[in-house]
């Protein structure tokens, strides 16, 4: 159910420092896409949460009799691309980490200097006008493109971001990607989310 799959992220997500090529894998268990107990949304947060923590994507469902929906979830290229990345970064909590009744925003370094951030609604309810905003020296870009990973489409950002709407058991997931350079002098609080990334994930 939702609350185990939960449970077995947030452990798995303690010690994001201890996954990496060199290092292995933390492993919140086998995928339960498919196997019920949860509502598609949940499937899908389930799935684009093992995929942003580099988690082995381990089919637990009856391949024979599973749905379009699920078949939909586990082929998802975009998170297995994430999934995969050479860089093997597993995300760590960046925003809303005091609470997991809430919001919270995980993000990782990618290859070619994109990145990726999931923003995930614990909450039984939904979260309307949700700003990533946090605090950290030195900008990376002072303009991105974000893109969604389950609809593909792509939002453009240079200051904070907002989302919408974030229903509840929903993850908003994106990969985005720098377009282009900016001054220290000129930095936003969006280019921060890009710093607290990258510097905390130097090898």
């Amino acid at each position: 159910n939702f609350d185990s799959m939960k449970s077995n992220f947030l452990t798995s997500n303690e010690h994001p420092e201890s996954a990496g090529p060199t290092l292995g894998w933390n492993d919140p268990d086998m995928l339960e896409i498919g196997n019920g107990g949860m509502t598609t949304e949940e499937y899908k947060t389930h799935f684009a949460l093992w995929s942003i923590a580099k988690a082995p994507l381990l089919i637990g469902c009856d391949l024979t009799t599973m749905s379009d929906d699920t078949k939909t979830i586990l082929m998802n290229k975009e998170l297995i691309s994430i999934n995969q990345d050479p860089l093997g970064v597993q995300a760590k909590c960046i925003a809303g980490c005091s609470s997991t009744d809430g919001v919270q925003v995980y993000g990782g370094a990618l290859e070619n200097n994109e990145f990726v951030l999931a923003a995930v609604n614990w909450s039984g309810s939904t979260v309307s006008n949700y700003k990533i905003n946090l605090s950290s020296p030195v900008p990376k870009s002072q303009a991105y493109t974000l893109k969604e990973v389950w609809t593909g489409k792509t939002y453009q950002a240079t200051t904070d971001y907002t989302i919408d709407s974030i229903p509840s058991h929903s993850t908003m997931t994106y990969r985005v990607t720098p377009t282009s350079t900016v001054e220290a002098s000129n930095k936003s609080a969006f280019d921060e989310i890009v710093e607290k990334i990258l510097d905390e994930y130097t090898f």
